[in-house]
């Protein structure tokens, strides 16, 4: 009750909020197009899952972190869709600050969970990016995640998987077959199969370059 009250919600909106929150347990996680690329025979929901950690807590130390130099790595690297439709120069995004690291470096994963063998991050937002489905797929959702440089939220939290995992599985982690990615997941948006969600997937040489520039390689 306490949550959805802090949610501005009156009191006559609690059972259509609850109805809401139920239902959106069943939807699928990801869209048709991330499951023929990610080679999945089947969609998973929050509620199908069976191996999963909620609110993963993870530390990545960032001594002597350039940030110019993530800065380039992200946008070489992330939203890459976005980018070769609109061009080498790809979608605006404000400059990176010290203060985009408050509670990233140090923080918790909404949701660490594994699915056919492979292991993803998913993190849940409650954006509201306009009235029509649309507005949840393409530009629109591209734009919310450059905007609030998710790119980096998301990147970060990969890595904090990635070297979980190094450290669980040890010699039998495969980057290459056990990394599947992040998923966002745009709860406002997700009723139309197509909509609503953002997937990010990184090679194994991309897992490395991020863990370089964090200095964190050693660590792992």
């Amino acid at each position: 009750m306490s949550f959805v009250q802090a949610q501005g919600l009156h009191v006559d909106q609690y059972q259509s909020f609850a109805n809401w929150l139920n239902s959106s347990l069943d939807l699928p996680l990801f869209s048709p197009a991330h499951l023929v690329a990610l080679g999945l025979t089947a969609p998973p929901s929050l509620a199908s899952l069976s191996v999963y950690v909620p609110e993963m807590e993870f530390w990545l130390p960032a001594e002597r972190l350039n940030l110019q130099a993530l800065d380039q790595w992200l946008h070489q690297n992330c939203l890459q869709d976005w980018q070769e439709s609109q061009g080498s120069h790809g979608i605006a995004r404000p400059p990176l600050t010290h203060q985009h690291f408050q509670g990233m470096v140090k923080g918790f994963i909404d949701l660490c969970f594994e699915h056919q063998g492979l292991y993803f991050i998913a993190d849940y937002k409650s954006n509201w990016l306009g009235n029509q489905p649309s507005n949840y797929q393409g530009l629109g959702l591209m734009q919310s995640i450059a905007e609030h440089r998710y790119d980096l939220q998301y990147s970060l939290y990969c890595l904090a998987l990635h070297r979980h995992l190094k450290a669980r599985l040890q010699s039998s982690y495969q980057p290459k077959v056990h990394f599947g990615g992040a998923l966002y997941l745009f709860l406002r948006g997700m009723n139309d199969p197509d909509t609503g969600r953002f997937f990010q997937a990184f090679t194994p040489s991309q897992l490395a370059e991020l863990e370089q520039l964090l200095n964190v390689q050693k660590d792992a």
